[in-house]
């Protein structure tokens, strides 16, 4: 901080620096004075308007278009950066402290005003989704709501969110439970009351598995107990404390039918570390062949002479079914799914997901004889390679300006009278081969609907972008294919199509058409 006294001379010259009429505040000006000023972003004012540097005044452009910027600002210089990105996602402010007002609400910070907004991230949606959930959920959905939180949604604040909805998350379980701690504890609950079981642990790479077992493995061995960490391959073993590969712990031969067994003697020293063992975890479990699994299986039955899934030990399974699938030489695709961990009759605990795709045939003979002669290239040509598409397949338009429009009444006719009819409007759809003409064709969807509008923002960013060479307006900018856009408008009663395989056991995958009911 400088001071300056009230008789020193720079303390005028402080005060003509701060009065100084900047591009900025002349910004704030000119949208205080001119009406259609208000409806440019501050970053595409260049466009529409030219600086006069004499005048510093903002003047109507008569020339040809410009495209302008915001100085840069990277997100470590704080108030400076949430400026810039307020500046680059709010129309028509008038001063900072318009600028600051969000919903009639002045706040302090820039950080603030922007956080309300929605520019930044945070964990609020997130806590308001599992407080809405609870009032209607029982806890084993709210669950696997919460974990679908996780995969996807990334939260800042991971414990913070688990201890806020802890009560309306275990409700089940503490009914059972003579106290809190227990229920917390129920991961070890088998451990400590010696009940056996076969878990898996199915995830995303990056969710955490790792450190699960790594926690369990360590809170097992910290009361005395043996606890064996094997994995299917060596580089995934060396990450383990004390861990081996399967195949060096259960000794599997390398060549497997569908009843060998493992080549562990019941009197040697291996078979006593594992009748002595609490507990077995076995990650990349998902990558090991169906085979040698059963062969560990029948093995540690044989050993513990008890006919249960591994001899009632705890077995505890780490994988990701999404990876690649097994290699076996030379093999069909028959054999390589034949010898995933998926075809084994111990994955009995693992839900089996089928994915069913109902599509409407095309019954017109017309128009199936119409395909098949251009699928065949006997289709006439006219002008070179193009094909004349016959009137009967087309919508007549005589004003390209209204062409979407046109588009849009014979697609979705009276829509206004069927905004809430689900078969209405699942029933019926416009594709597109450009992401642009995509978001076009939206926006004066959604104007259609009725009710208000809400907008939500995404966040973008770079991985290992340490000198930021990726802007956030220049990843925002992008319109990729497969994701939503970065400013996102929807109403209630607007249909909606999911991106992603949220919980396909439940239907929710790529592809799935829903209808929006609450925001």
């Amino acid at each position: 901080m400088v001071r300056f006294s009230d008789d020193d001379i720079m303390s005028e010259i402080v005060d003509r620096e701060r009065d100084k009429r900047t591009m900025l505040t002349t910004f704030f000006e000119t949208n205080r004075v001119d009406a259609t000023a208000r409806q440019f972003l501050c970053k595409y004012f260049p466009k529409h308007f030219t600086w006069n540097s004499c005048t510093r005044r903002w003047n109507r452009r008569i020339s040809k278009t410009q495209r302008g910027r915001i100085v840069f600002a990277n997100p470590a210089e704080g108030e400076r950066f949430y400026l810039r990105l307020l500046l680059s996602n709010v129309k028509g402010t008038i001063s900072f402290e318009d600028l600051c007002t969000v919903n009639g609400v002045k706040y302090t910070t820039f950080q603030k005003a922007a956080l309300e907004i929605g520019l930044i991230e945070n964990d609020d949606s997130l806590s308001q989704c599992l407080t809405k959930a609870s009032l209607f959920q029982f806890p084993s959905s709210l669950r696997r709501l919460f974990t679908t939180i996780l995969i996807f949604c990334e939260p800042g604040d991971v414990r913070k969110l688990w201890n806020d909805h802890f009560e309306s998350l275990s409700e089940d379980h503490r009914l059972q439970c003579q106290s809190v701690e227990q229920v917390r504890n129920m991961i070890t609950a088998h451990v400590d009351n010696d009940f056996p079981g076969v878990f898996f642990i199915d995830g995303l790479g990056g969710t955490g598995k790792t450190f699960l077992y790594n926690a369990l493995l360590a809170e097992v061995r910290s009361r005395g107990l043996i606890a064996l960490a094997t994995a299917s391959s060596g580089a995934t073993a060396n990450n383990m404390p004390g861990g081996r590969t399967a195949h060096s712990r259960f000794k599997i031969l390398i060549n497997l039918n569908n009843n060998s067994m493992c080549n562990i003697k019941k009197q040697s020293g291996a078979a006593e570390l594992i009748r002595s063992s609490k507990i077995i975890i076995w990650d990349e479990a998902s990558m090991a062949k169906r085979q040698s699994i059963e062969a560990v299986d029948r093995t540690l039955q044989d050993i513990t002479g008890v006919s249960l899934p591994f001899g009632e030990k705890i077995m505890v399974m780490v994988g990701d079914f999404r990876q690649v699938l097994l290699i076996i030489k030379r093999g069909t695709r028959a054999q390589i799914v034949d010898s995933s961990l998926r075809m084994s009759p111990l994955c009995s605990l693992i839900k089996k997901m089928r994915l069913t795709i109902n599509m409407r045939a095309l019954n017109d003979p017309w128009f199936s004889d119409l395909l098949l002669r251009v699928g065949d290239g006997t289709e006439e040509l006219i002008e070179g390679n193009f094909i004349r598409i016959p009137d009967e397949m087309t919508i007549s338009c005589t004003n390209r300006e209204n062409s979407i429009k046109e588009l849009i009444n014979e697609i979705f006719p009276s829509i206004t009278n069927n905004v809430y009819s689900s078969d209405y409007i699942i029933s019926r759809a416009i594709l597109s081969t450009k992401n642009e003409s995509v978001d076009e064709i939206n926006d004066q969807m959604i104007d259609i609907f009725q009710g208000d509008e809400k907008v939500y923002y995404n966040f973008d960013e770079a991985e290992d972008d340490h000198h930021n060479f990726y802007p956030t307006e220049f990843l925002n900018s992008l319109n990729v294919s497969g994701l939503p856009p970065h400013k996102l408008r929807l109403k209630i009663g607007c249909p909606i199509i999911l991106l992603r395989n949220i919980d396909p056991s439940h239907g929710l995958c790529n592809g799935t058409r829903l209808i929006c009911k609450d925001l």
